[in-house]
């Protein structure tokens, strides 16, 4: 007996569908929907972080306490906006952000605005610092303003000098190349950790924008996310807790505010616990190969070329409470400074040190690094004359 075929046997397979293909209409509404998500995710971002208009973006404004990357690059892409003004641009990491400045009108680049009016200058002063920003962040906002500023200053706090404090982060913002869409080559992109621009690019600027949207969309994207947690992650929490799931709380945000006491002020507990903690990175030895060095010293090479003039600064120190509660290397600072100042001047910069011999009292600092309110306008009054003194003709033409 012969096995029947299905036609014999009365049976039929049925044929596999076959799959519809793509249309451009599908492919056009998908593409579509993404862009409508991409639009929601950056008007919620706006409404729960308003940025200034470029002409209200230069000093007193100051970014965000969080200071995420969107915030950034707005403030950059707006700097120099107005061509009427001649620009300064401070780049740098807390002190100059204003870590413990309650007033952001108090700030040292807000200070050094006001004493440029006083003397008749047309000056827009922007302040692109943020807490912990390094010398790669620095070099990524210059090559992206450029010459949109007519000098910059660019505040270095000693402590983030140390090696073991750029091997553990050696940037605050490794994105920010990509959303500026900054193309770097060669061995600065190697220093940055960045992709370099290839060497055949048929669409240079389509790239730089995809990579620009890409990075932004991410940022946001993270900035959404509430408790520092992934959005969809944060649904499930959500729906667990309202069925009473064994789900783990979201963790909570850290919203200690930055002391504002002045040093002498606060508790003898409080002012060892400062001391230590800056002594335990400040104990430090600059090596001539110094990965931030290098990449200062580049910075400064990058803005001789331009001809743009640039003054770098060492921040005060609070050298009287590390000489009140025990002594201080201050040797070993000088050598670290020397190096600081051979890398940035052998460069085509200028450097001034007020890590020591400032003159503040510790009624004028927060911490060791940081000062109050009232130190940071004693101290923007001096800076704007010394930097006017370093380059002539620039602020007072």
């Amino acid at each position: 007996m012969t096995r029947g075929t299905p036609e014999s046997d009365g049976r039929a397979h049925a044929a596999a569908p076959e799959r519809p293909a793509v249309t451009w209409w599908e492919i056009a509404f998908r593409a579509a929907i993404a862009l409508v998500l991409l639009a929601t995710v950056d008007a919620a971002v706006a409404r729960a972080r308003p940025l200034p208009e470029p002409a209200e973006a230069a000093a007193p404004y100051r970014l965000p306490e969080s200071g995420e990357l969107p915030d950034l690059v707005r403030l950059a892409q707006s700097t120099g906006a107005d061509p009427d003004n001649r620009r300064v641009v401070f780049l740098g990491s807390s002190p100059a952000w204003g870590y413990g400045v309650t007033d952001p009108s108090d700030t040292v680049p807000s200070v050094f605005s006001r004493h440029t009016a006083a003397d008749g200058d047309r000056l827009l002063v922007y302040n692109l610092a943020s807490r912990g920003q390094m010398a790669d962040d620095f070099t990524v906002l210059a090559h992206s303003i450029g010459g949109r500023a007519d000098i910059y200053v660019v505040q270095l706090t000693y402590t983030l000098l140390d090696p073991g404090a750029r091997a553990e982060r050696p940037a605050r913002f490794p994105e920010l190349a990509d959303a500026l869409g900054v193309s770097v080559d060669g061995t600065l992109a190697v220093e940055l950790g960045v992709s370099p621009a290839p060497a055949l690019d048929l669409d240079p600027p389509l790239d730089r924008e995809v990579r620009r949207v890409s990075a932004l969309y991410r940022e946001r994207y993270a900035l959404l996310s509430p408790g520092g947690q992934r959005i969809e992650d944060a649904a499930f929490r959500r729906f667990a807790k309202r069925f009473r799931s064994w789900a783990a709380p979201a963790p909570a945000l850290d919203e200690t505010p930055p002391k504002s006491d002045p040093f002498d002020l606060q508790e003898p507990a409080d002012q060892l616990i400062a001391v230590d903690r800056y002594r335990g990175v400040a104990n430090l030895w600059l090596h001539p190969r110094n990965p931030e060095l290098r990449r200062l010293a580049a910075l400064a090479a990058y803005f001789d070329e331009q001809g743009i003039p640039a003054v770098f600064y060492l921040s005060p120190v609070n050298e009287e409470a590390l000489d009140f509660n025990g002594p201080e290397d201050w040797a070993r600072y000088d050598r670290n400074v020397a190096r600081v100042r051979h890398s940035v001047e052998g460069s085509g910069g200028i450097l001034l040190d007020y890590g020591r011999g400032h003159g503040l009292p510790q009624g004028a600092f927060v911490d060791i690094t940081h000062l109050t309110g009232e130190g940071s306008r004693v101290f923007g009054e001096r800076l704007y004359s010394d930097v006017a003194s370093a380059a002539p003709g620039v602020l007072r033409p």
